[in-house]
């Protein structure tokens, strides 16, 4: 696709905002277009007692979500110095891992886990 707009389909003049002002306009029209969005999933959770070193994994449902989109979640207590990452793991479904990288084992409460996806 051409990023070279040809003259015949320059956007009107108008004469008291000018050239610019119709150009930003398409562009904000063209931008409402775009297919977006960013669906989101939660589920109670309640990890396991995780050694140093340990990983764990779960799921959460996320109507909509594609393999190849991006995902991300949130846990709604204090981590405790786990890390939390997510991925599409199919559809509808994100993965998310918990990995406990201290020297000691940490043994969270329950809670809520939150997770979006949205197209890249």
């Amino acid at each position: 696709m051409s990023a070279i707009i040809p003259p015949d389909q320059f956007p009107a003049v108008d004469l008291k905002t000018g050239l610019l002002d119709g150009i930003w306009r398409q562009f904000l029209t063209a931008l409402t277009r775009l297919p977006f969005a960013r669906l989101e999933g939660s589920a109670t959770y309640d990890p396991p007692n995780l050694a140093a070193g340990a990983t764990t994994t779960t799921t959460v449902t996320v109507s909509g979500a594609t393999l190849g989109w991006d995902a991300s979640v949130a846990f709604s207590l204090s981590l405790s110095g786990l890390v939390m990452t997510a991925y599409v793991s199919a559809t509808d479904t994100v993965t998310v891992v918990l990995f406990n990288p201290t020297g000691g084992a940490i043994d969270l409460t329950s809670g809520t886990l939150t997770a979006w996806s949205w197209r890249p």
